[in-house]
């Protein structure tokens, strides 16, 4: 910790005078950080100053103040602490003070220095301290409370060499506008004749060694320096709007070398070395309204745009001069401080009325405009969401700039301007806070049951099974919770489940599979489910869990056990009839069953079950409106024909499907449900599918009966390490049905984005959940189905070029057995294996090559187990770009945290590796973040670029939503 010792006792006798003595959770630790985000003893003479505060309290709002030992404010921050009483990295100073007395060259001064020297001589002969309060009211932004702590900011002189972006004449540049003139760095310390190489990157929030550099200027700028000036370093005529850093490297090599090495030096870490501005227009014409709400990135680009989140996670705001440029550039010189705000949505009618700023966060955040810009560094801005119900139609971030008196605390209006404030939400709201579809709905839970023994004879099948049982048990909402209570009031209408277990033992003595079982012997199999039906009717389900009683311990009946559920729905369609005599529930649910909204659901052997209903429906025109099918574990084993044609191997056409599997499957141990998920949607047949695989989850622990011991046949068949337990594998259960049953049963879409990996539910960490998600609206670039196999064109007729030459290159067949052994897909795709850093080339033919209609670059990824070309167990990583018609190219690195992770395979037991493919999803917009003018009406080419070893599997390369 920084502080003095007489500074430190100050504080604490004035913080036990004002009577705070009491509050045991702030116990304030602060740590500098330099442009690496690395722990630094000391703030460098022309570094920003970034700093953290742990051990204060949890979601509560603070000010950092940094004054001069006159008083006079220099730099001002307010934030909220998140989960943990940790408050940062917030940047408080940009370049401390260090940012020249024309930052943006319009001819209006900033608070800055002359040049280096000057502004060392002030820093280091002057004191500085940082001031820690308390915010008084959660609303507003001019009441700070109690000061917390205080500490004394050591200053250090800069080490040579040093670097400063500057202008022809030597000024101190924060930023420049577009086209106007070139760009020249400053140095100092340089030894005369030093070697230097410059490149110009898009901006990183932080650096380490071995990140990529990709300078965007298209040239190797390379300079044999002396103290002063060198450049230019980027022209005029070259220049694009954006924000970049710019890296030095001291005696650079003759080979390109693309990443960072220690030596090199960065301008700057947290903020932008260099900005390079729009041409100044009319602010009065200028509607700024721009994506500004997602979530701080550890990696590349450091920052996710999105607008859908779970109440309790963290809710990020950004700035981004890409989105800028498209509405309008301010006069930035005017603005120091933003006030950052989220409140409830209104419409541009509402705003005119109303523009007044009711902030509904912990605290309203300030954080500093960088001189001569409009960079503003991205943080939380709402640490804890718990929205009131006050605000059901979404939130819109506003981002309120205020002047700054110099020396002298921020101002603001507290209003949202048009034109000159920048707001995330228009005519549809900036962001929407979603509840855990893990945690309760709104609705009491209603049980019943119907026993029917013999009731029907199966219409489809091979077996013609006679006097089967219809039974089930059901979960409803209910007017007050409990057993055959009346349904909700009012007349609406609740979307139908029905569920079917698998195989499994019946009967709790003998062999287990005793078909004449007295019934209180009968191990009820379809109550396993109760805690996925009470779930399902407090979020507004008749949810149904069906017997499969006489359907179970025989071989085959796939078709029957559709069939089954079937005969649940010509029930369901009685009971919901206005004018049926109802002897079973005495007209509970007449009229209240949305029967053109159905879902259903299998596990093991009924999951398969549950598609072979879907396809009977379709196959013979039953008439029934089946939303969407979900099989848990499934199989895929059916070997009689279905009725109306079609193939023995199911292939559900164009209902969204969701397969769930678990890596520690002891039963399904082939991972069969793979190839239901692969067959689905083929071709023209259009629809979402989506599938996970969960490390560690086995094949009965989604059914509660199944593990129960006091059924005898009950047990746990997890089978390979990391399992996880009984609870967590039921809640991923919870989750993710759950909020697969919503988005297409009651139209919450933005539900789907759990199963895109882009909603976190902070209760599942530590369960490794890989997902495979392919969207209707999707351009197939490369699907490698069509024969015959030709690894050098993509489906698109477009050249595939790979170079140098890779050790494997050849589409191959992922269906079991094929290749290693390790693949239990029903799709083909490419093996590309290679022991040198290699590149792969997909060209876009002309006709495709507008993509802006998508949000997403797509495709599937998996690591092949490898001991020489993969030898570390763990993710894995590929970095991909997109080239434009003009050349233009920006590169993301698949497999980090911000693009989903690329999982080594499973090692299972008996049955070595498990090879299983994923989907990774990149926003488009990631590769035009930070100003890259990459041009999406005409991709020409994707890139990808290999490291010096691997053994991949690819396939499903495309574009989509």
């Amino acid at each position: 910790m920084l502080a003095s010792l007489s500074r430190s006792v100050l504080t604490a006798l004035i913080l036990a005078l004002l009577g705070s003595s009491g509050r045991a959770a702030e116990n304030p630790r602060l740590e500098l950080l330099d442009d690496r985000l690395e722990p630094v003893s000391a703030l460098t003479a022309g570094d920003s100053l970034v700093v953290t505060v742990d051990g204060l309290e949890a979601a509560r709002g603070y000010e950092l103040t940094l004054l001069d030992g006159n008083g006079t404010i220099h730099g001002f921050v307010r934030a909220a602490t998140d989960a943990k009483g940790r408050l940062g990295p917030e940047l408080i100073w940009y370049h401390s003070g260090i940012t020249g007395t024309d930052p943006a060259g319009d001819g209006v001064p900033g608070p800055g220095f002359r040049d280096r020297e000057e502004a060392e001589r002030h820093l280091l002969a002057t004191s500085w301290e940082l001031e820690l309060r308390r915010v008084a009211t959660r609303a507003g932004v001019s009441a700070s409370g109690q000061l917390v702590a205080g500490w004394d900011l050591p200053v250090r002189r800069a080490e040579s060499p040093r670097f400063s972006v500057t202008d022809f004449q030597g000024r101190l540049r924060s930023s420049f506008e577009v086209g106007r003139e070139a760009v020249y760095l400053e140095a100092d310390g340089i030894a005369p004749g030093m070697p230097l190489e410059v490149w110009i990157v898009a901006d990183r929030s932080s650096w380490k060694s071995g990140d990529l550099l990709e300078n965007v200027t298209d040239v190797r700028r390379t300079f044999s320096a002396t103290t002063g000036r060198i450049g230019p370093i980027w022209s005029a005529g070259q220049q694009r709007v954006g924000r970049y850093d710019v890296v030095v490297r001291p005696a650079p090599a003759r080979r390109l070398e693309n990443r960072l090495r220690d030596v090199d030096i960065v301008l700057y870490g947290l903020d932008a070395g260099l900005v390079i501005r729009p041409a100044l227009t009319s602010l009065a014409s200028a509607q700024r309204h721009v994506a500004l709400s997602g979530r701080v990135l550890s990696e590349y680009p450091f920052f996710e745009h999105r607008s859908i989140f779970l109440r309790g996670g963290v809710i990020a705001a950004a700035v981004d001069p890409s989105d800028l440029r498209q509405s309008g550039s301010p006069d930035a010189t005017v603005f120091r401080w933003a006030a950052i705000h989220v409140v409830e949505d209104k419409n541009p009618i509402e705003w005119l009325a109303d523009p007044t700023l009711n902030d509904v966060t912990e605290v309203v955040e300030i954080r500093p405009v960088k001189f001569g810009t409009l960079e503003v560094n991205s943080g939380p801005v709402w640490s804890n969401p718990e929205p009131a119900p006050a605000g059901p139609n979404g939130y819109d971030v506003v981002i309120d700039l205020g002047a700054r008196p110099l020396g002298g605390p921020p101002q603001f209006d507290g209003q949202y301007t048009a034109g000159i404030d920048i707001l995330d939400g228009a005519i549809v709201a900036g962001l929407r806070v979603l509840d855990d579809p893990s945690q309760p709905g709104p609705f009491p839970v209603g049980r019943a049951r119907y026993d029917f023994p013999d009731a029907a004879d199966l219409a489809y099948g091979a077996f013609a099974d006679r006097n089967v049982d219809i039974r089930a048990v059901v979960a409803y909402p209910g007017e007050t919770a409990g057993e055959d209570v009346p349904m909700s009031p009012g007349k609406e209408r609740f979307p139908l489940v029905v569920i079917l277990h698998g195989n499994h033992a019946i009967c709790n003595v003998g062999s287990g599979c005793s078909s004449n079982c007295a019934p209180s012997n009968r191990i009820p199999n379809h109550e396993g489910y109760d805690y996925l039906l009470d779930l399902w009717a407090s979020h507004g389900f008749i949810a149904v869990s069906a017997d499969g009683f006489d359907v179970t311990c025989k071989n085959n009946r796939y078709l029957e056990r559709g069939a089954v559920i079937l005969e649940h729905l010509k029930r369901w369609d009685k009971w919901n009839q206005p004018f049926f005599i109802d002897g079973t529930f005495n007209g509970r649910f007449r009229a209240r069953v949305e029967m053109r909204n159905i879902a259903l659901i299998g596990h093991s052997r009924g999951g398969e079950g549950a598609v072979a209903a879907q396809i009977i429906n379709q196959n013979v025109d039953l008439g029934w409106d089946i939303r969407c099918v979900v099989a848990i574990a499934p199989t895929d084993q059916n070997t009689s024909n279905p009725p109306g044609g079609g193939p023995r191997s199911f292939v559900l056409g164009d209902t969204p499907f969701f397969n769930m599997m678990g890596s520690s499957d002891g039963d399904v141990t082939n991972m069969q449900g793979a190839r239901l998920f692969d067959r689905a949607a083929p071709g023209g047949q259009k629809a979402d599918k989506s599938q996970v695989f969960i490390y560690g989850a086995n094949h009965n622990s989604w059914n509660t009966i199944w593990i129960d011991p006091s059924w005898n046949f009950g047990g746990d068949d997890g089978v390979g390490i990391d399992r996880i337990s009984d609870e967590k594998q039921q809640l991923a259960a919870k989750v993710y049905i759950t909020a697969w049953l919503k988005a297409w049963c009651m139209g919450e879409q933005d539900l789907l984005a759990i199963h895109q990996n882009r909603l976190h539910v902070p209760e599942l960490d530590g369960v490794r959940s890989y997902w495979s998600y392919e969207a209707t609206d999707h351009l197939d670039v490369d699907d490698f189905q069509n024969g015959p196999a030709d690894p050098s064109t993509n489906s698109l007729g477009g050249v595939v070029t790979v170079a140098p030459p890779p050790e494997d290159f050849l589409e191959s067949s992922f269906r079991p057995g094929a290749y290693d052994g390790s693949f239990y897909h029903d799709t083909l795709g490419l093996i590309l294996g290679w022991r040198q850093a290699t590149f792969y080339e997909t060209e876009v033919p002309v006709a495709q090559q507008d993509v802006s209609a998508f949000s997403h670059l797509a495709l599937r990824v998996a690591i092949i187990h490898d001991v020489d070309k993969n030898p570390v167990l763990g993710a894995g990583r590929l970095e991909v770009n997109l080239e434009d018609g003009a050349g233009r190219r920006q590169s993301v690195e698949l497999g980090s945290e911000a693009f989903d992770p690329i999982p080594y395979p499973y090692p299972h037991p008996g049955t070595s590796w498990k090879t299983m493919l994923s989907s990774v999803r990149v926003p488009l917009r990631s590769f035009r973040q930070d100003g890259s003018d990459l041009d999406l009406t005409q991709i020409r080419k994707i890139v990808i670029r290999l490291p010096k070893t691997g053994l991949f599997a690819i396939d499903d390369i495309q574009f989509t939503r």
